[in-house]
């Protein structure tokens, strides 16, 4: 915490301790999903048959205002006894007209907690009469309102030390925090005061000792402002210093035994993963490539992974990757598939090819629309149990395996039980220099048949719900996953996947005047966010990557502009988060990764990832805007920001007007032309010399491996390319391929016959260009692919 933050806290502080309140706030507010035990889940059951909200004739008793919303979250809500409202002016006009205090509570459909305080708190007829008297009550889905979950929970943590879900923040009818939390019970218990003291405390607060509030609010809101809302002035240089600063500080937090860089509860952290690949790929370290290997490992043996059905549950509560936080998120599918196949590229290693199959067929099956979406989420408990769907006794797969149990249990075990219930499965190996040791790349075929027995006993279970809610931006990810998964893999379902979605995303979540957030129930709502637009457009260039469809880049280019129309501001060339930026508290604008990149080192990535493919500038020029101007804060905490240092990796090794500023350069190009006069409709020879230094090669235009860029002369605008005459690859043989590769070393020469389009000439068009695609390699590793752009200064004569 900063300095400035630590004045703030304790200034808040000093206004509770007079009001006596200090000592019982100070009841520790852990991410309340980190709460679980056995008696909460049998309580929960009691006071949902205590809080009968049903009618004998089976109608609600009460019915709110979350009623007509499609967010399944706030239908959860919709007939609670509190008199809820959607985040929205009508509900910030009554705080205001009232001269209220505002109760936001901000959650999501899989969250168990978020659950657990529905059912015993919202549910409670004597609870919802104080919250509905003294307070204007707000509900909102953090999945739909990612803005207002960033901005509350920095304030959570900020009041609190730490967060979690569900957030309770109460708010002055001008939206400024003063008093947060997450779970609170309904009643006093475990030093949590129950959410009827803290409603009444609070309520004393705002009528007898208001000026004291407002100040602790004024004061949260001005680092909130520091944080998020101001521009930033503070620079650093765009070089590869900050990136290995990062990497350094990432090797200082790595656990060596169980992989991953925290104690529990433990993330995939998927954006370091990736950073530290892309760095392997630039400095060929390989520690870094077996750090990832290693955490990769360890992740796919726990319980995180499930070894039924596919997928990856969204964190582990314990540093071994056993025990899991249930819910299937869409956001940990994609990214974790993604670095799984990096990793499979970089290593050949068969374990983490299967691990992404699962991940992409799971999804597939189980996530996905029939019109083509993904779903955002499945939940993490059903019949009021958190994870119940998914835990095993010995003596339940014994009953479902019969005497090929013993044969299972050779390989897979279960992990820690949880307070009786049973446990998770995990595989269970020995490294192979331990004596009868064995490795996950040899668990038999034979096994399949009794994983495929174990899901059929386990879907007759109650089946956790499933969100099916389709957010833009998520999909997005899904979607560069499996077209990257196609690069890889060659499978036609991946890329067919990845069409769909494009496909439904385009027709049911852009209404004309721009991209929508979330599509459920048949209806599109809520303006899109930054991140949205990034993720969406990444996902368009990596389909036009594997699939070579114009029309995606197209697509990409078109929603390159309205993200930067929508987003950029004109004074700093940074994106703000939110179109929604009247009902915001601040005007918030994100560099730091959270479980998802972030907004604005997202939008740097693509942007480079479309300059790229196109050899536009002005894309990489207002990346470089985005680089530079959070330079100073990544320069504070580099590993927070892996997307960002992966953007800035990835603009140093681009080209600018031709020339490369990477700091090894093994390519140099030069292009001779035959003549410097053309007349109008005559083809004209571009010879490309190709300059390779020593220890380095580039793949031939017919690359040996699905997975390797070939080096290509490519048309660009009005220039069309007729011919090219390519040289005799010569043949390497490489540690990583098990054949021989056909590759150009040295100094080749590619020589291409060209003409300019005639209806192109008459719009007086002269910037001429080609554009040379490759990727250069050594023994080691393989630098990001290149598209450089080859400038012709030929005049066209009539």
């Amino acid at each position: 915490m900063s300095i400035r933050r630590l004045v703030v806290l304790l200034g808040f502080l000093c206004v509770l301790v007079p009001l006596g309140y200090f000592a019982f706030f100070r009841a520790e507010h852990h991410d309340a999903n980190s709460k679980q035990n056995a008696s909460t889940r049998s309580v929960t059951e009691d006071m949902v048959a205590k809080h009968e909200l049903k009618n004998p004739d089976g109608t609600w008793k009460y019915t709110n205002a979350l009623v007509n919303a499609s967010s399944l979250y706030l239908q959860l809500h919709a007939h609670n006894p509190v008199n809820w409202y959607p985040w929205g002016e009508e509900a910030l006009e009554v705080a205001r007209r009232l001269d209220r205090p505002i109760f936001l509570s901000i959650g999501y459909s899989t969250c168990y907690w978020c659950h657990v305080m529905e059912r015993l708190v919202f549910s409670d007829p004597q609870i919802a009469t104080l919250m509905n008297r003294w307070f204007v009550n707000i509900k909102a889905d953090k999945e739909e309102r990612p803005d207002l979950d960033q901005i509350y929970m920095t304030a959570t943590r900020l009041l609190n030390g730490n967060g979690g879900w569900p957030n309770s923040v109460f708010l002055t009818p001008d939206l400024k925090p003063f008093f947060a939390g997450t779970y609170f019970p309904p009643v006093d218990s475990n030093g949590l005061p129950g959410f009827p003291r803290v409603l009444e405390m609070l309520h004393d607060a705002w009528t007898n000792n208001r000026a004291q509030v407002l100040v602790a609010a004024d004061r949260v809101t001005r680092v909130l402002e520091e944080e998020y809302g101001a521009g930033r002035t503070n620079t650093a240089a765009l070089d590869t210093t900050l990136i290995e600063r990062a990497v350094e500080g990432l090797k200082a937090r790595y656990e060596p035994v169980f992989g991953g860089f925290s104690d529990a509860p433990k993330f995939p952290n998927s954006q370091a993963l990736e950073l530290l690949l892309d760095r392997f790929e630039f400095t060929h370290k390989t520690e870094l490539l077996e750090m990832v290997a290693h955490t990769l490992k360890q992740m796919s043996m726990g319980g995180l992974q499930d070894h039924l059905a596919g997928g990856f549950h969204r964190y582990s509560t314990d540093a071994q990757w056993q025990v899991p936080h249930f819910e299937k998120m869409l956001y940990n599918q994609a990214q974790i598939s993604r670095v799984l196949l990096h990793t499979y590229q970089l290593t050949g290693r068969e374990e983490f090819r299967r691990t992404a199959e699962g991940i992409l067929d799971f999804v597939r099956s189980e996530m996905t629309d029939p019109e083509g979406g993904f779903y955002a989420a499945l939940d993490s408990e059903t019949g009021g149990g958190e994870g119940s769907y998914y835990l095993w006794t010995e003596v339940e797969i014994r009953e479902a395996l019969g005497n090929k149990a013993e044969r299972f249990f050779a390989y897979y075990g279960l992990g820690r039980t949880l307070e009786g219930e049973g446990g998770v499965l995990t595989l269970r190996f020995e490294e192979k220099n331990h004596v009868g040791g064995r490795d996950p790349d040899e668990v038999p075929e034979d096994l399949e048949p009794l994983r495929a027995e174990l899901l059929r006993v386990r879907n007759a279970r109650p089946r956790p719900r499933m969100d099916t809610k389709i957010l833009a931006g998520w999909n997005g990810l899904m979607i560069q996953s499996y077209a990257f998964a196609y690069r890889v893999l060659r499978r036609d379902a991946d890329l067919a996947a990845a069409r769909l979605a494009v496909e439904f995303v385009l027709a049911r979540m852009h209404d004309g005047a721009g991209l929508t957030r979330s599509y459920a129930q048949g209806r599109a709502e809520l303006k899109a966010y930054v991140e949205d637009y990034a993720f969406m457009l990444g996902g368009l260039v990596e389909l036009y990557r594997a699939s070579g469809e114009q029309r995606y880049l197209d697509e990409a280019l078109d929603l390159a502009d309205e993200m930067i129309g929508k987003f950029k501001d004109p004074e700093d060339g940074l994106f703000f988060f939110s179109q929604n930026r009247g009902d915001l508290l601040v005007d918030m604008k994100d560099a730091q990764d959270s479980a998802i990149p972030s907004g604005n080192s997202a939008a740097a990535l693509s942007l480079l990832s479309l300059a790229s493919e196109t050899g536009r500038s002005e894309y990489r020029e207002m990346a470089r805007r985005i680089l530079e101007g959070f330079s100073g804060e990544v320069q504070r905490v580099p590993a927070g920001y892996p997307t960002m240092l992966r953007a800035t990796q990835a603009f140093l090794i681009q080209s600018t007007n031709g020339q490369k500023i990477t700091e090894s350069d093994p390519v140099q190009v030069e292009v001779v032309l035959s003549k410097e006069q053309v007349v109008e409709g005559e083809s004209f020879q571009v010879d490309v010399r190709v300059k390779i230094a020593d220890g380095w090669h580039i793949n031939a235009n017919h690359a040996s491996l699905d997975f390797l860029v070939p080096t290509e002369v490519q048309s660009e605008g009005p220039v069309e390319i007729l011919s090219v005459d390519y040289p005799v690859p010569a043949n390497v043989s490489l540690g990583f391929a098990a054949e021989s590769l056909s590759v150009f070393t040295g100094e080749v020469m590619l020589r291409a016959r060209v003409k300019v389009k005639p209806q192109e000439i008459l719009k007086g068009t002269s910037d001429l260009a080609v554009v040379l695609q490759y990727q250069a390699c050594d023994e080691r590793r393989c630098l990001s692919p290149v598209k450089q752009r080859l400038a012709l200064p030929v005049s066209i004569l009539k």
